[in-house]
């Protein structure tokens, strides 16, 4: 018998529902996958896992989340395959920050167990699935063909959980939590020296709106001008001090 995932779509869609095995994309280039995890016999494992069939390519494997940052902005990869245990970073912020230096990117977050709470906060934070490291080969390339189909992969009871606001954010990545996507967006656009016209522009908002999130930038970090900005960007990898 073959194997079902259930992906979890947002609450706000409303539908939880079991879905059968998703069938291969066909005469596509690999789906491109940055392997985030600092353990070798993992990557080893993964590696042969999902590297050695025609759906999915790994470009790249980083062994901390600030690494990870960096490399996912220089190369955009389709799929973030992101350990839950990373030694520098908790993984909410991680994939805040990832989500943030690359857009396109599905995140999916690799925990030694499925915890309804973590689960619920990667959720938030901007991964679009959250599967256990144990889990069989088949299991694993169903949630990567779940999250490139467009869909989520949680366990269907942490639904509820991920729209609550009742699970306050660690000290460590309290400053990242407070941002939301699009500040996040035009904070890396303000420390690449795009001007706010070029920012909304390339957002498709208005410069009002675009000045009205820089305002509340420098409110929420504590900081003030652009060059504090564009510091605060490049601590955190989202963006290249040397381009």
């Amino acid at each position: 018998m073959r194997q079902r995932v259930a992906p979890f779509r947002t609450s706000q869609q409303r539908v939880l529902r079991d879905v059968p095995w998703i069938v291969p994309r066909n005469n596509e280039k690999p789906a491109s996958i940055l392997l985030v995890d600092d353990h070798p016999v993992v990557v080893a494992g993964l590696q042969a896992f999902i590297g050695s069939g025609p759906e999915f390519s790994i470009v790249g494997v980083e062994r901390n989340a600030s690494n990870a940052i960096r490399r996912a902005r220089d190369l955009q990869p389709e799929l973030i395959l992101l350990d839950a245990t990373l030694p520098d970073m908790l993984v909410a912020e991680a994939t805040r920050l990832l989500a943030a230096a690359c857009p396109r990117a599905r995140i999916l977050v690799l925990a030694a167990d499925t915890d309804q709470r973590e689960q619920a906060r990667v959720a938030r934070a901007g991964a679009a699935g959250y599967v256990a490291k144990d889990a069989q080969r088949d299991a694993l390339v169903g949630a990567l063909r779940v999250l490139m189909r467009g869909d989520q992969h949680f366990n269907p009871s942490a639904a509820a959980a991920a729209d609550c606001d009742d699970a306050p954010p660690s000290s460590s990545d309290r400053e990242t939590s407070s941002l939301s996507r699009r500040e996040l967006e035009v904070l890396v656009r303000i420390a690449e020296g795009s001007t706010n016209k070029q920012i909304a522009d390339r957002l498709g908002i208005s410069v009002r709106t675009v000045e009205t999130h820089r305002e509340n930038l420098m409110r929420k970090l504590g900081v003030q001008g652009t060059a504090a900005l564009t510091k605060w960007a490049v601590s955190r990898g989202l963006v290249d001090p040397r381009k």
